[in-house]
This record gives structure tokens, C-alpha cells and sequence, in this order.
């Protein structure tokens, strides 16, 4: 049986939330739903804007990543933050992945791990990636989050079949795209809101509660850089601390593979 598509009218009758998703775009295909965010935000679209897309040919992971994903199955989407120039925009992404896990929680009923620094991971398989990009559009703060969620594609390629999972795959049924969408935009607005009102660092706590990336031994690559240690925590800024052969070093992005328990 084929995946239904989903519909417009639809997904925004299932929403509950106040600002996020009442101004909606959906697509069959686009070339990538963070870029077609950033070119509505350029032209002063109103925050909580969403872009959907069934397909991505050119879905941009971290790293400049291609995020591959089958056509119909899973979820793909971008939200248009625009916070006010006090909040800590460095709690946006961990803020993202907390709501989505509780999102993907919520319906499919299994714990949902976070791997720094915003992957969701199931089962020790990693299930959705957030990409947030920052910019300055007409004159304020413009954030575009990319979310992908795998939520019922069965199959992945094979450098990927190792590391990659879906909900279904998780769950061993298949997953309402509609409701996942519906609880995961929820929770992410209550979120966002306690983070405009300065309640960030429960939100945090909550986060670290849920990464398994502490106390282990990882590798770390970025660019041409491969660092090898053990992830100790966060600094105040949500960088990595990592403890290397030649002592403590804070690192801000790259890929995290967990190579061992300590």
C-alpha cells in the first residue's frame, strides 16, 4: 500500500499551536525546504512559517551534507524563527531536538535519545537531523531550521544502513505522518516560548538528560580536522567539551561518532 500524501488543508487542521505552521507551504518536490525558508524570510515572511516537502533533490544535511530521504514517507520541513535580540539563539537547536523527541515519543512511545549536537537516535541509530542556519534578514535575527525526520521509509543505502533507522523500523509499524507533524511543531512552540522568557537552562537540563554522547569515547570530524577523545559535557555556549591527549578543547560543530563506552 502506497504512503497517503499528505494535504494542506489537513495539516493545518490538525495544528494546535498559535504562530508555528499557520502560514504553510507545501510542496511535492523542491530543491531543498531550508532554502526555499531563507528566500521567504528574505522577503519578510512573518515567523513560525513552515515549508513541507514530500521530496528533496537537494536536502542539505550538516556539513554540507546531501540528506537523502525517499519520496512520500518521511518528514521534511523548515520553520522561520525570527526570537528577539536577547534570546540565546545557541539553545535553539538542542531546543529543536528536545521538541521533536518528545514529538517522536509521544507517538510512537519509545525513549528518543539526542546525540550532540542535534541528532535524534533510536535504538543507538540515528532517526532525524536538525540543521539550523542564522542570518540576518531585514535587519533582525532570522533562523531557518531544517528538520528531517525518517518515519516510514524501510530502507536505506547501504553506507547508510549501519547508522540510519526510521520510526517505523523502530516502532515495527507504520507512523501518522499527520500526528508526528501535529506534536512535533507543539512541542516545539512551547519550547521556543520558554526560551524567549528566559527559561532556556531547564530546557537544557532536559536535553543533556537525553544525550548519550557523555562520557564516552568519540571521534569528532570537521573539515580536514579528526579529534579523538571523550566527551566530557557542555560549555555555556553548547560546545563540545572534549577531553584530548593534550587536554580539554571546546569544539562547535562537527561529526560525533561514539567509538566506545569509557
Amino acid at each position: 500500500m502506497s504512503e497517503p500524501s499528505l494535504r494542506k488543508e489537513a495539516l493545518l487542521a490538525s495544528l494546535t499551536t498559535r504562530s508555528l505552521g499557520r502560514k504553510l507551504f507545501l510542496f511535492e518536490e523542491l530543491d531543498s525546504t531550508n532554502a526555499c525558508a531563507r528566500t521567504l524570510a528574505d522577503s519578510g515572511i512573518e515567523e513560525g512559517t513552515v515549508v513541507i516537502a514530500e521530496y528533496q533533490t537537494s536536502g542539505r544535511g550538516r556539513q554540507g551534507r546531501i540528506w537523502m530521504s525517499e519520496r512520500g514517507k518521511n518528514l521534511l520541513l523548515s520553520i522561520v524563527f525570527r526570537p528577539p535580540p536577547e534570546a540565546p539563539m545557541w539553545q535553539l537547536p538542542f531546543l529543536l531536538s528536545e521538541g521533536a523527541a518528545r514529538g517522536v515519543e509521544h507517538v510512537i512511545g519509545t525513549r528518543v535519545h539526542t546525540k550532540w549536537p542535534n541528532d535524534l537516535v533510536l535504538n543507538g541509530r540515528k532517526c532525524a537531523g536538525i540543521l539550523v542556519e542564522q542570518s540576518a534578514s531585514e535587519g533582525a535575527a532570522t533562523a531557518i531550521a531544517g528538520i528531517g525526520i525518517n518515519v516510514n521509509q524501510s530502507a536505506f543505502p547501504e553506507e547508510l544502513a549501519i547508522t540510519a533507522t526510521s520510526l517505523k523500523i523502530a516502532s515495527g509499524r507504520s507512523v501518522d505522518r499527520l500526528q508526528l507533524f501535529q506534536t512535533v511543531l507543539a512541542s516545539i512552540e512551547s519550547l521556543y516560548e520558554a526560551m524567549i522568557r528566559g527559561s532556556g537552562e531547564i530546557l537544557m537540563k532536559e536535553w543533556k538528560q537525553r544525550c548519550v554522547t557523555f562520557g564516552r569515547k568519540i571521534t569528532i570530524e570537521h573539515g580536514n580536522e579528526r579529534l579523538e577523545g571523550v566527551a566530557l559535557g557542555l560549555n555555556e555556549e553548547g560546545g563540545l567539551i572534549v577531553d584530548l591527549p593534550g587536554g580539554p578543547r571546546t569544539v562547535y560543530a562537527g561529526d560525533v561518532t561514539i567509538t566506545e563506552t569509557r
